[in-house]
């Protein structure tokens, strides 16, 4: 009896938490059926394997789980029998079948077969199998324990020392010892002893509240004990004491089928009557998940086992069905009780959690013995809606409703206070209630502003604060006080302000505050203000604005609910969810986007944090309890298994660095995320070194195809991620596609050295040949030198005699040339820039004075330039025949139009003496003017050759782009000779010119000229710019600047074309 009080002072109160703590039930509790079209079927046993894969041992045969479905073993397959008993796996991954039968089946990368041995098993049950120390302990019921040793099987039993031959499990410490719980108690097995291995035991006589142990576990020293009709008991390996619970002590709960210590100690309990408990850390309180379970229509009769994945996830197998419980953010609750809306929620000091809804303002709590209380206030619960809580003291309680004002409840009595507009308040509509560090009482009211209530003696002091003394807006949704005691208001339509001890009521002075609604206030570790308005979440540094909204991360731009976690982070609350505003990482999370198919409405103002981060929510449809604080269990990533490779739509064995031919060079990779918690979240992305350098997209699809890659050395690398966005480490697959033969080094090494040795063979074969063939080409080149020498020798006479033709034809055409220095006599202001392609030119410039008898300083000046068929030795003949004919017709007109006429008839005269049909191209383009100097006056007719003139324009600025004005006398669009008819008329153009006119008669050469820095024609736009930029230029600098931008432009590109350009000024 001592040794029972002991224990009770040691554990205080042992609870029984339930699974989701408090007075709530989880949607994510989901019942599973295992074998589909089956009834019945028992998940007898539960484990996960080194892979990651989970296995159920059930009545119906081996169930393999993946993230996408299951996989049925059974006798077909190679099972001994389809009653499973036991499952575990050895250290070489092999996986151990143990069956009701008494036999083994084994699993391995050959497939399922029997465990054969020459001592065989018993008949009995398996119950249980445990690797440990390369040996394997093989557990019945009835024949006590069979150990495996180096391939030798040996039974221990009674006679050997066991204490019962009826073993229901087995558990092992750290170091040698073996525990064995059977009907008379436990039996420890320690297999290091330097004689023979020792006994020692544990039952009744020593302690245990029951010899009939059916589960054990061991963990940190102490051995968890589930017994039959005693519930359980700890038993601590270093003081060798046991350890009983008041709740043990009046146990009524059934045998213990199964024990589980998860991943924050709690110890796991399922009973034979269907009843699932959890005792959690030191604090222990107690409620039954039995109770829960038929809301969702799980009615387990007997609880078989019980198991936790390595994503921490909880798997309870039955008697009919096995029940997955998922490790979520997130719980929602809603009981009888808690159905409707939520307006309010509030955890008081002592732990009670308070809640105003549809149906009333209740409190819940734990008593002493652990069980959940529920007390129900105010008889006409319809008729008072509680919308905020705040507590005075652990006995009064402030509550604000909608038309109740407020009151103060005392809740031990049940007494309460009404306080309304009638004693001060300023509305009765009070949906936010706040308590100052001074124990100042603040209440915003929806339409009367808000009222600060101090108690002076025994009476309450009301001071209300509207728009008549410092508020935007008489319509307040949040009261907030930050950590230097400052009040923070949020109103609809006035933005938000705020009030600091003993002072006026002040506003936030930004633009975009200006008539906003805000809604709700907090402050984070920095004391920076947040708050959420219709434009979304803004922060105030107490100096500037940052405004977050969907653009940056939010799912919706205007939370209901703003409140700071423990870490420092941003927690905002809106009718898409909950999202987390991580301000260290400046990263966002939906962490309630599909999470559960539920509706959710928060209630403004119905939240808060207890002790453990958790956020609690009040909606439209129960309370949500969010998890705002990641913990490792949120950094767990899938696993990734590759599971086919395809080669060229053939199956292919998975082998690390497998060559292949450079023909099998379409591959199709499958791959395989294990994420129980949830398997349609699963995503991956995959690369091929080698081949790609990125990452692919985020895909739900398992599958990766990469056709005709090309020879070369690559790894196939995949991860999987889930809904944490947490990625696995990189699965690697590394190949090699080899190149065809005729692309290997050794196949172009010899390659090389066979076309060398032909290379080599052939040249002393062709040397001997040219020796051969040298001396009869020195006999022939002596004949032949000779001979072509002396065919040079006249090639060159002929050459020397050709050139000093053309030369002398040179002289002939010069000599017919007016020299350049005569028209200057007559035009001072003239220059002639003539530029032969060849040694003589198809261009020629021809020049004649008319004397009036009359008046001799009054004469008519003759001048033309012209473009004759070709160019070289057939152009000068063309011009020599165009220089003739313009002297004899000048003789008899003047007109430039009668002599251009005459001209005409004259070539084609000239050249059909030949007796040869003239050609469309025998003739020449000209430009022929008359001038009378004295009278400035011009007349101008031409055959396809135009006249420009650029005179200086009055009444521009002098360096301006319009200072000179361009004239251009366009030709007749015919030529001369060739086939123009006889009659042709040419027009006579009269220009009246001016003093400083510049007038300019050319050939086409000039303008099309090839060159510049893209090899183009210089074109006759850009020809004509030029002048424009010479005009303020003597007309011999002109002449120079014309012949230097010529050679300039032409560069190193040939001459195409005789250049001729006449210039004068008037």
């Amino acid at each position: 009896m001592n040794l029972i009080k002991g224990s009770l002072r040691f554990l205080a109160i042992l609870v029984f938490v339930l699974i989701f703590h408090v007075f709530s039930f989880s949607q994510i509790l989901r019942k599973q059926v295992l074998i589909k079209g089956m009834k019945n079927v028992k998940a007898n046993c539960f484990f996960q394997d080194k892979q990651g894969y989970l296995w159920t041992g059930t009545s119906k045969g081996l169930i393999q789980h993946y993230s996408t479905g299951t996989t049925s073993f059974t006798t077909e397959n190679g099972l001994v029998s389809e009653e499973i008993s036991a499952l575990s796996q050895g250290a070489d991954g092999t996986i151990w079948i143990g069956h009701n039968n008494g036999k083994i089946s084994i699993l391995d990368s050959s497939g399922i077969k029997a465990f054969e041995h020459n001592a065989k098993l018993s008949d009995n049950p398996i119950t249980a199998i445990l690797h440990k120390n390369a040996k394997t302990y093989i557990t019945t019921y009835g024949s006590g324990v069979f150990i495996l040793n180096n391939n030798t099987l040996n039974l221990l039993n009674e006679d050997e020392g066991l204490g019962d031959n009826y073993v229901y499990s087995v558990a092992s410490d750290n170091s040698s010892r073996v525990f064995f719980g059977c009907d008379a108690g436990i039996t420890i097995y320690d297999e290091n002893k330097a004689d023979a291995p020792s006994f020692n035991y544990l039952s009744m006589r020593t302690g245990l509240p029951d010899n009939i142990v059916r589960e054990m576990v061991y963990f940190k020293d102490q051995l968890w004990i589930g017994m039959q009709d005693s519930g359980f008991c700890k038993y601590s390996l270093i003081d060798q004491k046991f350890v009983r619970s008041s709740t043990s002590l009046n146990w009524n709960f059934g045998p213990v089928t199964s024990l589980k210590i998860d991943y924050k100690e709690n110890l796991w309990i399922g009973t034979q009557t269907g009843n699932l408990l959890c005792f959690s850390g030191s604090d222990f309180q107690h409620e039954i998940i039995k109770s829960i379970l038929p809301m969702q229509g799980l009615f387990p009769k007997n609880i078989l086992c019980l198991f936790e994945d390595a994503e921490k996830n909880f798997w309870i197998g039955t008697e009919s069905y096995l029940i997955h419980y998922k490790k979520s953010r997130f719980e929602f609750i809603a009981t009888d009780e808690i159905k409707e809306n939520v307006f309010a929620i509030y955890q008081d000091k002592k732990g009670r959690h308070w809640v105003g809804s549809d149906s009333g303002f209740s409190m819940y709590h734990y008593d002493k013995t652990g069980k959940l209380q529920k007390k129900k206030y105010f008889s006409d619960a319809g008729k008072i809606q509680i919308v905020s809580i705040v507590e005075e003291n652990e006995n009064i309680l402030w509550l604000g409703t909608y038309g109740k004002g407020i009151i103060r409840l005392n809740v031990l009595n049940g007494t309460s206070d009404f306080y309304t507009v009638k004693e001060g308040l300023a509305n009765d509509n009070v949906i936010s209630l706040v308590k100052d560090n001074a124990g100042t009482l603040w209440a915003g009211t929806l339409g009367g502003g808000i009222s600060e209530i101090k108690q002076v003696d025994t009476k309450l002091v009301f001071t209300t604060y509207n728009t008549e003394n410092g508020l935007n807006s008489n319509y307040i949704y949040q009261l907030f006080i930050d950590a230097s005691n400052q009040i923070w208001i949020a109103s609809d339509g006035g933005g938000l302000c705020f009030k600091k001890t003993g002072q006026k009521i002040e506003s936030l002075l930004f633009k975009e505050l200006k008539n906003a609604t805000v809604y709700s206030v907090t402050e984070d570790k920095e004391k920076n203000i947040w708050f959420s308005t219709d434009d979304g979440v803004y922060k105030y540094d107490k100096s500037k604005l940052e405004l977050f909204d969907i653009n940056n991360g939010l799912r919706e731009k205007t939370p209901v609910i703003l409140t700071c976690n423990l870490r420092g982070n941003i927690v905002t609350v809106h009718n898409s969810g909950i999202d987390v505003l991580d301000k260290t990482e400046v990263s966002y999370y939906n962490l309630f986007e599909n999470e559960q198919d539920i509706e959710f409405e928060p209630n403004i103002n119905s939240f808060y944090t207890d002790k453990e981060g958790n956020i609690w929510i009040g909606t439209n449809s129960g309370i949500v309890k969010f998890r705002s604080v990641t913990t490792q269990v949120d950094l767990l990533a899938p696993r990734i298994h590759l599971i086919n490779i395809k080669v060229n739509l053939k199956e292919h064995l998975i082998k690390q660095n497998t060559e292949l031919d450079h023909n099998n060079n379409n591959l199709i990779f499958t791959f395989q995320g294990l994420w129980f918690s949830s398997p349609e979240k699963i995503k991956y992305r995959y690369k091929l070194e080698g081949f790609e350098n990125d990452w692919s997209f985020e895909t739900e699809t398992p599958h990766a195809s990469y056709p005709n890659l090309p020879p070369g050395k690559y790894t196939f690398k995949v991860q999987a991620t889930s809904e944490n966005y947490i990625w696995s480490d990189e699965l690697n697959y590394s190949f090699t596609i080899l190149p065809p033969f005729w692309k290997t080094w050794w196949f172009i090494s010899a390659l090389i050295i066979a076309i060398i040795s032909a290379v080599m063979t052939f040249i002393q074969y062709r040397e001997r040949k040219l020796v051969q063939e040298k001396r009869l080409l020195e006999d022939k080149v002596e004949e032949r030198t000779s001979e072509i020498t002396k065919q040079k020798k006249i090639i060159e006479i002929k050459n020397s005699d050709i050139t000093s033709s053309i030369a002398y034809a040179k002289r002939i055409q010069q000599a017919m040339l007016v020299n350049e220095g005569m028209i200057k006599n007559y035009i001072p202001e003239s220059f002639v820039l003539f530029k032969p392609k060849d040694i003589v030119s198809g261009d020629f410039y021809w020049f004649s004075c008319i004397e009036n008898e009359a008046e001799e300083s009054d004469r008519t000046i003759l001048l033309a330039a012209a473009d004759c068929t070709g160019h070289g030795v057939p152009g000068a003949f063309m011009s020599m025949i165009g220089i003739n004919k313009l002297n004899e017709v000048v003789k008899e007109v003047t007109d430039p139009g009668r002599i251009l006429e005459k001209l005409n008839v004259s070539i084609k005269s000239s050249l059909q003496k030949s007796g040869n049909q003239v050609s469309a191209s025998d003739g020449m383009d000209i430009a022929i003017c008359s001038l009378n100097v004295k009278k400035r006056e011009l007349f101008y007719s031409g055959a396809n050759r135009p006249l420009w003139v650029i005179r200086k324009n009055e009444n521009k600025l002098q360096g301006t782009d319009e200072e000179f004005e361009f004239i251009e006398y366009k030709a007749d669009k015919v030529a001369i000779g060739g086939y123009t008819d006889n009659s042709q008329k040419f027009v006579t153009q009269s220009i009246e010119l001016k003093k400083g006119d510049g007038v300019y008669l050319f050939s086409d050469g000039f303008a099309d000229q090839f060159g510049g820095d893209s090899s183009k024609k210089l074109m006759t736009k850009n020809f004509r710019k030029f002048l424009f930029t010479i005009q303020h230029k003597s007309l011999k600098e002109q002449s120079e600047e014309l012949s230097e931008f010529f050679e300039i432009w032409k560069g190193e590109n040939e001459q195409i074309d005789d250049v001729l350009v006449i210039g004068f000024r008037a």
